[in-house]
C-alpha cells in the first residue's frame, strides 16, 4: 500500500483533545519528510498518540502509527488556525529503527549491573538525607551527565529498599524507564499545586503502607516494586480516593525518585518547583525522602543558589538544601566478552575501536547492538549526543566549546552557566557541585569516541568557528586562558590529518605524525635523519587530559597510549609542559617513549645571529630544562631511557623557522670565541668605559653559553619550533589568523566604547587601578583655582578686593578626562 500524507487546516485546535472532523485538505505527501519540507520550520509538526491521549513531537516518534492517525503544525503560538496531517502506517522515511532504538536501551537497562562500589556510596548519602533534621527541604538530587546510569542507581537502590521510581520524561521522548503517564499528566506544569504534591506523596505512602499489611510475612523490596504501581494507577482512576487522602507516617523508610523533572520547567516558570518544595515539608514527619535525577543544568533550576533563591519563604523559615550526590564514577566498564558474543566474526581491527570506544561512560557500551559490527555508527551517535539533538546545534557556541574541550581539554570557569548547560545537554561531566549550587566543575574526561566524535565534526570546516567561539569565550571570561601558548600548542600538535585512515584514533607512524604536522618540506630537512626505529615508532594520540601526577614508569605511558591520550603536565613541573605517548619497537619488544613538549609566547623575534642573553635562554628551555632525568625524576635509576623527541615551541615570535638547538649552540660558540678574540684586541689598543662593560656582557653571556650541552643524549633528539605560521605548520593554514587571536585575546575589564576618548583611557589605565585613577582624574578636573586673594596681592586692606570675581584660567580637557567623565558619572550613581 502506497504511503499517503494529508495536511488539513482546521480553524481551531485543543491541546487536551483530539482533532475533531471537519477539516479542509490542502496538500498530499508521500512521506512525513516531505511534509517537513513542505512546512520549513516555521513550527513543531505533533501526532496524537492514542496510546497515552496526548500530542507528541513528529520529530520523535518513534513507533509507527496506525493507518488514519492525525498529525499536526503548531504553525505560531498566536495564530487561531492549525494544520493537521493525517497519516498512513505503511509509511517507511526514516523513523523505522525507532523501535530497535527502544529495544536496545530496554536491554541495557535490564543488563546485569557491573557495581564499582557505588551503590553503598548511594546507600550511605540517602541513610544520611534521612538523617537531617526538619530544617531541611526533604529533597536530594543525583547530579551527573547523561550516559552514567543515575536512573539505573535508583533501580539497583529499589532492590535493597523502599523505592517508588517516577519518569517524567516530556511526551514523545523515547527513553528508559519509560514514562509514567498518569502521575505526568497529573503534574504538569499548569495544574502543579503543592495540595497535588502532597497527594501524590500520601498515595505513595499509603501504597507502602497497604503492602505491609498484606505482605505482613513474605514483605520483601523487589514485591513491592512489582506493587506498587497498581496500587497508585487505581488510586488516581477513583477522585473520591484522592479526595479523602491524608498523608501518614510510613512504617519504614520511604524513597520517592522523580526522573526527568526538568519537564517542570518547559514553560521557563520555576512556580511548579516551589510548590514541590513546599509539599517535601510535610515529609519530614511521613518517613519519607524524594530523590530528582536530571542533569546538571535542571537541576541546578530546581535548587537555586542560596543568594539568588527566588523562594523568600525559604529565607524567613531559614530551610537548607540537603547536598547533591554526582560520585557516578562508572566508567571504562569491560566489553570484550559482550562484543565476541554479538560479532564473533568480527575483524580484529573492528574489535580494537569498539574496545576503544567502549571506554568511558557505559551508554557507550550499552549502545553496541545498535552499531551492527560498524564503529562508525557509534561515533555518529556520539555527535549527535555532544550536539544535543539542537537543531542548528553547529552554529552553537556551546557545542563549540564541546568540540573543543573532547579534543584539547579546555578549562572551564566553574561559576559559569556555559557549565551547566556544557553538563546539560554536551556531554561534560561533573568533578564537583557546591552545596549551595552556586559554582559547578565540569570537565571532558578521556573517552575516545568523544575525540573520535568531535576530530570528525571539527574537521568538516568546524575548527575556524570552533576557534572564534573560543575566542570569545576567552574574552567573557566563560574559559580559563591559562598558559596561552600552551592551549595553542595542544591544537597545533593534534592535527586534523586523516590521511589513509578511516578513523583518527587509528595509530600511525612517527613519520607520518611529523610529515602531517611540520609537511613534507621540514619533515625532510629537520626530521628526516632520526633513526629509523624512533621514526617508525607509533602515534596514536586523538586528545589531551590533564595529569595530576608525574610520569613514574612505562605502564603509566602505556595506559595513555592505549586510550589515544596525550597528558598535559601538572602545573609547574620541571622540565615539559606537554607529553604525546609513542610506541617503539627496540629487539622485538614494545617500548613506550614520548614526545616532550615545552611551550613559550614570549613576543619576540628569535635568531642566533649573534651571541645574546635572550638567544641563551631560548636554546636552554630547548635542551638542558627538557633532559629526560628532568621531566621524568621519579622514573627507576636503573632502567634504560628508550629514544624521545623534544620539541619547544616558541608561538610569540615575530619570526618562523625552525631550529635545530644543538647545531645552534656549535655555532654560537665558534661565534662567541670569534667575538671574544677580536674584543680583547680592541681591549689591548683602546681603554675606555665602553669596551669595559662590553667585556662584561660578554663574560656573563659566555657563561650561559658554557652551561648549555654540547651534545644531546644518545637518545635525545630535540627540535626548536619558532613562531605560529603555516610556515611551520602548514596544515594549519585555514585557522592560522584564529590561532594568533587566541595567542593575545584577554578579558576587557573596562569594558569601555570604541570611542577615540575611551580608547585613549583604556591605553592610559588599562595596567592601573580603574576606579582609583578615575576617581583621582575626577577630583583634579573639578578642582577650580581660587581667585588671589588681598593679602597674596601684597595689599594690607583685605576690603578692597574687586566686587567682580577672579575666572579660573581657561584649559582644554584632555582625551582622558574626556573619557573618565562618563565613567565617574556612571560610578557616583552607583
Amino acid at each position: 500500500m502506497e504511503a499517503v500524507f494529508k495536511l488539513w487546516k482546521f480553524d481551531k485546535m485543543n491541546y487536551d483533545a483530539p482533532p475533531k472532523e471537519g477539516g479542509v485538505l490542502i496538500y498530499t505527501a508521500p512521506s512525513r519528510q516531505a511534509i517537513r519540507t513542505a512546512v520549513g520550520n516555521d513550527g513543531d509538526i505533533y501526532w496524537w498518540d492514542t496510546g497515552h491521549h496526548a500530542w507528541s513531537p513528529l520529530d520523535r516518534l518513534g513507533e509507527p502509527v496506525s493507518s488514519g492517525t492525525v498529525f499536526q503544525q503548531v504553525v505560531s503560538p498566536v495564530q487561531e488556525t492549525l494544520d493537521v496531517v493525517v497519516g498512513d502506517a505503511n509509511a517507511n522515511d526514516g523513523d523505522a529503527n525507532a523501535n530497535d532504538v527502544f529495544q536496545a536501551l530496554t536491554n541495557a537497562f535490564n543488563a546485569p549491573y557491573v557495581d564499582d562500589g557505588l551503590l553503598p556510596l548511594f546507600k550511605e548519602h540517602i541513610a544520611m538525607c534521612f538523617a537531617y533534621p526538619n530544617d531541611y527541604y526533604r529533597y536530594t538530587t543525583i547530579v551527573q551527565s547523561s550516559g552514567y546510569g543515575k536512573s539505573r542507581l535508583v533501580k539497583e537502590y529499589a532492590k535493597q529498599a523502599y523505592t517508588i521510581q517516577i519518569c517524567l520524561r516530556p511526551l514523545g521522548w523515547r527513553g528508559f524507564p519509560p514514562r509514567w503517564d498518569t502521575i505526568a499528566h497529573y503534574l504538569e506544569p499548569d495544574y502543579a499545586t503543592k495540595e497535588r504534591f502532597v497527594i501524590l506523596f500520601a498515595v505513595c505512602v499509603d501504597a507502602l503502607c497497604v503492602y505491609l499489611e498484606q505482605e505482613r510475612d513474605n514483605a520483601s523490596y523487589e514485591g513491592f516494586n512489582l506493587f506498587y504501581r497498581n496500587h497508585i494507577e487505581a488510586a488516581f482512576k477513583n477522585e473520591r480516593v484522592l479526595a479523602n487522602m491524608e498523608l501518614r507516617r510510613a512504617p519504614q523508610q520511604l524513597l520517592i525518585c522523580f526522573d526527568e523533572p526538568a519537564v517542570w520547567l518547559q514553560s521557563g516558570d520555576i512556580k511548579p518547583f516551589l510548590k514541590f518544595r513546599y509539599a517535601t515539608e510535610e515529609l519530614y514527619l511521613a518517613n519519607a525522602l524524594c530523590v530528582l535525577t536530571d542533569t546538571t543544568a535542571k537541576i541546578a533550576n530546581f535548587t537555586p543558589s542560596t543568594p539568588r533563591d527566588p523562594s523568600t519563604r525559604a529565607i524567613t523559615q531559614k530551610m537548607h538544601l540537603m547536598r547533591p550526590f554526582y560520585f557516578l564514577w562508572s566508567s571504562d566498564l569491560p566489553a570484550v566478552q559482550r562484543i565476541r558474543d554479538l560479532w564473533p566474526n568480527l575483524p580484529p581491527r573492528e574489535q580494537k575501536l569498539f574496545r576503544l570506544f567502549c571506554l568511558g561512560r557505559p551508554l557507550w557500551r550499552s549502545w553496541l547492538e545498535l552499531a551492527e559490527g560498524n564503529p562508525s555508527k557509534l561515533v555518529r551517535f556520539a555527535q549527535t549526543k555532544l550536539a544535543c539533538s539542537y537543531r542548528n546545534s553547529s552554529n552553537s557556541s556551546y557545542f563549540h566549546l564541546a568540540l573543543l574541550s573532547c579534543r584539547y581539554s579546555l578549562y572551564l570557569v566553574p561559576q559559569s552557566q556555559s557549565c551547566d548547560t556544557l553538563l546539560a545537554g554536551h556531554m561534560a561531566t561533573c568533578l564537583w557541585l557546591s552545596r549551595a549550587r552556586e559554582s559547578v566543575l565540569v570537565s571532558y574526561v578521556s573517552e575516545p569516541v568523544l575525540a573520535e566524535a568531535a576530530a570528525e565534526i571539527l574537521s568538516h570546516n568546524q575548527l575556524q568557528s570552533a576557534l572564534n567561539s573560543l575566542a570569545s569565550a576567552l574574552m567573557n571570561g566563560v574559559v580559563e586562558p591559562g598558559y596561552r601558548g600552551e592551549l595553542v600548542a595542544r591544537i597545533l600538535l593534534l592535527p586534523l590529518v586523516k590521511g589513509n585512515k578511516q578513523y583518527y584514533s587509528e595509530k600511525i607512524t612517527v613519520r607520518m605524525y611529523f610529515v602531517a604536522l611540520l609537511g613534507q618540506n621540514n619533515f625532510d630537512t629537520y626530521i628526516a635523519s632520526f633513526p629509523p626505529s624512533l621514526l617508525d615508532g607509533f602515534v596514536t594520540a586523538t586528545h589531551f587530559v590533564p595529569i595530576t601526577y608525574e610520569i613514574s614508569s612505562a605502564d603509566q605511558l602505556k595506559g595513555l597510549y592505549c586510550r589515544r591520550a596525550a597528558a598535559i603536565c601538572k602545573r609547574n613541573q620541571k622540565g615539559d609542559d606537554l607529553l604525546i605517548p609513542i610506541k617503539l619497537k627496540v629487539n622485538n619488544y614494545s617500548v613506550y617513549s614520548v614526545i616532550k613538549v615545552h611551550c613559550k609566547n614570549w613576543q619576540s623575534e628569535v635568531h642566533f645571529k649573534r651571541v645574546t642573553s635572550l638567544g641563551m635562554e631560548h636554546l636552554s628551555a630547548a635542551t638542558r630544562e627538557q633532559s629526560w632525568r628532568k621531566t621524568f625524576a621519579k622514573w627507576p635509576k636503573d632502567s634504560s631511557i628508550p629514544f624521545y623527541v623534544n620539541l619547544y615551541l616558541q608561538l610569540g615570535a615575530d619570526n618562523a623557522v625552525i631550529y635545530d638547538p644543538y647545531t645552534e649552540i656549535a655555532k654560537l660558540t665558534d661565534l662567541f670565541d670569534k667575538e671574544e678574540e677580536a674584543l680583547r684586541e680592541k681591549a689591548s689598543v683602546l681603554d675606555s668605559e665602553w669596551l669595559v662593560k662590553k667585556q662584561t656582557q660578554l663574560e656573563a653571556t659566555g657563561r650561559q653559553l658554557k652551561a648549555l650541552p654540547l651534545s644531546a643524549d644518545e637518545n635525545q633528539f630535540s627540535l626548536m619550533l619558532v613562531g605560529c605560521s603555516a610556515t611551520v605548520y602548514p596544515w594549519a593554514f585555514p585557522v592560522m589568523d584564529e590561532l594568533k587571536r587566541l595567542l593575545t585575546a584577554w578579558p576587557d575589564a573596562l569594558a569601555l566604547t570604541n570611542s577615540e576618548a575611551s580608547k585613549s583611557c583604556y591605553s592610559y589605565f588599562a595596567k592601573e587601578n580603574c576606579l582609583k585613577h578615575v576617581q583621582s582624574a575626577l577630583k583634579k578636573s573639578l578642582e577650580v583655582p581660587r581667585p588671589p586673594s588681598a593679602s597674596m596681592s601684597g595689599s594690607g586692606d583685605t576690603s578692597s578686593s574687586s566686587s567682580v570675581p577672579s575666572q579660573p584660567p581657561h584649559t582644554t580637557p584632555s582625551p582622558v578626562d574626556t573619557a573618565v567623565e562618563p565613567l565617574v558619572k556612571r560610578q557616583r550613581r552607583r
